[in-house]
């Protein structure tokens, strides 16, 4: 039996959720602690807040991204399908 769900319904407490940046495979806040407001631009209600990455955060996602690609990371031997499903994860 299908049952009709809305897309509000579907994404739950995920939309209205605080977003944290995901580096070095964990969740965290913005080295600032900033947050930006996203909108629903039909509604202009706001969706979620997300952290605001900025210099210090991408410097740290950057250095985390060469150490994964090192030549004993095990992100690198790892095959293409094996990292999308963790990155869908």
């Amino acid at each position: 039996m299908a049952v009709a769900v809305s897309s509000e319904e579907l994404a739950g407490g995920f939309v209205r959720a605080q977003h944290r940046l995901l580096i070095d495979g964990e969740w965290v806040e913005a080295a600032s602690g900033e947050t930006f407001a996203t909108f629903n631009p039909a509604t202009e209600e706001t969706l979620a807040e997300v952290a605001y990455g900025r210099a210090e955060d991408i410097e740290r996602a950057v250095r985390a991204a060469r150490r994964a690609f090192e030549d004993d990371s095990p992100w690198r031997r790892m095959n293409a399908s094996d990292r999308g499903r963790l990155n869908r994860k």
